[in-house]
C-alpha cells in the first residue's frame, strides 16, 4: 500500500475559562505517522483516527471531534464522532476530485482548535478529449499529446492494445503510436482521425464498418476510408454503418444499409452522398443519418424506426427534415436526433422523428429542450444524450446506462460541481474529463432514495 508520510503532529488546545472550574490545557493527536493514500474519488483503505489527551498525556472520552473535507465530492463519515474511553475519534474518508493535495480537517469545536491533514491522491488518466459515438463496452481518451488509451471490454480487439478478449479497468496505450485529433465509436469497434485527416480503425469490423473494403477485424489500428481526408466521423449504434465529413465539406457513407447514394446495397468503401460540398457535420442513427448544410438545415436519409418499432417511409438521398429549425450542431441515436439552435444559441434540442420536425407526439417523440442552462455541445451516446453546459456542468436526458427510466422523458443535471470539459458514456458508464486537472472520472449514478451520484477515478496501471 503506497501511503503519504506525515509528521506526527500535537496541537495545544486552551479551554475556554469560566469561574468555577481552572483552564485545562488538552491536544490533539493525529495517531500514527502515516495516512495511507487513494486515488482521487475513491475511499482511503483504512479510517483516519485522531486522539485527544490532556497535557499530562490522558486520554479524554466524550470530546466532539468535527470532521470537513476540501475537495469537490468528497466526503468523511461520519462528518462528526465522540472520542472513546481511549480518547480516539474515527473517520472514513472518501477523497474528493482533482489532482492537488486534498485535506482533511478534523476540529474540536469546545477549543475552536482543529488538525489539518493532507493527502496526496494517487495518479490517475489525464485526456484532453473522450471517445464519442456509441461504444458499446469500450471508452477511450486522447492525451495531451495526442495519443489514445483505451479501457473496458475488448471481445474484438477493440482497446487496440494488439491482444483480443482481456478487458481491463485500467487504461492501455492503443498500439501502433499513432497520433489522433478525435475519437468515434461503434459495437465493439473504435475509430481515430489522424491530423492528416486519415481513419484509423481497430475492434470488430462488422459489415465493413471500417471502410477499407473488408470485414476483417483488427485488434490494432488499421486504416480506413479509403482514399478520404476526414473531417469527423459517427457511426451507427449497432456499428453496422458508418458516415464521415470531408474536409472540403462532402459527406461519404459505408458499411450495411443506406447509405444516402440513392441505392440500398450498402458498401464495404465509401460511397459519396451527392455531390454536394456544403455539408458541415454529420450522424447517424439506427438505420438513418442526417447532415447540416452551411445554412444550418438539416437532411436526413435512411429508414427510421417509430416508437412502434415499424419503419417510416424510406429516403435513398438526403431529405430537408420538415419543419427543423437552425441547428449549429447534430448527433442522433437509434430514433431520434439531437443539437444545438443555430437561431437561440444555448438552446439545446431533440425531437422524435428526424424527417419531420414537431414537438407533438403524433411525429415520433415530443419535442424536448434541455435547460434550462445553455448548453455548449450535446451528444447521442448508446444510452442517454448527454450536454455541456456554458458553465462546464453536466445534464442527461434518457436512459441512464445505469438503469432504465423512459428514454426521452427523464432529464436531470448530473454535475453542479465542476467545471467539466467533455462528458461521453459506452452502454454501460458515463465519463467526464474535470477541467481544472483534465482528469477523467467516472460519473456514477446511484438509484436510491438519495438519487446519489459517485465520482470515481480513472486511474493509471502501477508501472
Amino acid at each position: 500500500m503506497r501511503t503519504l508520510p506525515l509528521t506526527a503532529l500535537a496541537i495545544a488546545l486552551a479551554a475556554c475559562s469560566d469561574s468555577t472550574a481552572p483552564p485545562v490545557t488538552t491536544h490533539l493527536a493525529l495517531v500514527g505517522d502515516s495516512v495511507p493514500a487513494a486515488l482521487p474519488g475513491d475511499t482511503l483503505p483504512r479510517r483516519v483516527t485522531v486522539t485527544v489527551v490532556d497535557e499530562q498525556g490522558e486520554p479524554q472520552s466524550g470530546v466532539a471531534i468535527h470532521w470537513a473535507t476540501d475537495a469537490p465530492y468528497a466526503v468523511a463519515t461520519p462528518d462528526s464522532s465522540l472520542t472513546d474511553r481511549f480518547g480516539k475519534a474515527r473517520t472514513t474518508w472518501r477523497l474528493g476530485i482533482g489532482s492537488g493535495t486534498q485535506h482533511l480537517r478534523a476540529s474540536v469545536a469546545l477549543y475552536q482548535e482543529s488538525l489539518d491533514i493532507p493527502v496526496r491522491p494517487l495518479p490517475v488518466l489525464h485526456a484532453e478529449h473522450l471517445m464519442h459515438g456509441k461504444p458499446d463496452n469500450q471508452m477511450c481518451a486522447l492525451d495531451q499529446d495526442q495519443r489514445s488509451w483505451c479501457w473496458g471490454g475488448n471481445e474484438s480487439g477493440e482497446l487496440g492494445s494488439m491482444g483480443v478478449g482481456d478487458s481491463s479497468l485500467a487504461p492501455v496505450p492503443v498500439a501502433g503510436d499513432h497520433r489522433f485529433t478525435s475519437l468515434i465509436g461503434g459495437a465493439d469497434t473504435s475509430c481515430g482521425i489522424d491530423p492528416m485527416g486519415q481513419l484509423w480503425c481497430w475492434g470488430l469490423n462488422f459489415n465493413g464498418v471500417f471502410g477499407n473494403g473488408t470485414e476483417a477485424p483488427s485488434a490494432m489500428p488499421v486504416a480506413g476510408a479509403t482514399g478520404l481526408q476526414l473531417a469527423a466521423v459517427d457511426m451507427s449504434d449497432h456499428g453496422q454503418f458508418a458516415c464521415g465529413l470531408t474536409t472540403v465539406g462532402r459527406i461519404f457513407c459505408w458499411g450495411h444499409g443506406i447509405l444516402g447514394d440513392g441505392s440500398s446495397s450498402g458498401s464495404a468503401t465509401p460511397v459519396p452522398v451527392g455531390t454536394d460540398s456544403d455539408w458541415t457535420s454529420v450522424a447517424t442513427g439506427e438505420g438513418y443519418s442526417c447532415g447540416l448544410r452551411s445554412d444550418h438545415s438539416l437532411w436526413c436519409w435512411g429508414s427510421y424506426l417509430t416508437t412502434a418499432g415499424y419503419p417510416s417511409d424510406t429516403a435513398l438521398t438526403p431529405t430537408q427534415s420538415g419543419n427543423a429549425p437552425p441547428l449549429a450542431t447534430i448527433s442522433a441515436n437509434n430514433w431520434n436526433p439531437c443539437g444545438v439552435r443555430a437561431d437561440q444559441p444555448g438552446t439545446a434540442i431533440c425531437f422524435g422523428d428526424p424527417f419531420v420536425y414537431a414537438p407533438s407526439s403524433t411525429a415520433g417523440l415530443p419535442l424536448v429542450t434541455f435547460g434550462p442552462a445553455p448548453s455548449r455541445e450535446v451528444w447521442a451516446t448508446s444510452a442517454p444524450f448527454l450536454a455541456l453546459t456554458s458553465e462546464g456542468h453536466i445534464e442527461m436526458i434518457g436512459d441512464s446506462p445505469y438503469w432504465g427510466d423512459g428514454f426521452l422523458y427523464h432529464q436531470r443535471e448530473l454535475t453542479t460541481s465542476g467545471p467539466w470539459s467533455d462528458v461521453s458514456s459506452n452502454s454501460r458508464r458515463i465519463y467526464a474529463i474535470y477541467q481544472p486537472d483534465g482528469a477523467v472520472y467516472e460519473i456514477q449514478l446511484t438509484l436510491n432514495k438519495r438519487d446519489e451520484l459517485v465520482v470515481l477515478p480513472i486511474g493509471l496501471a502501477a508501472p
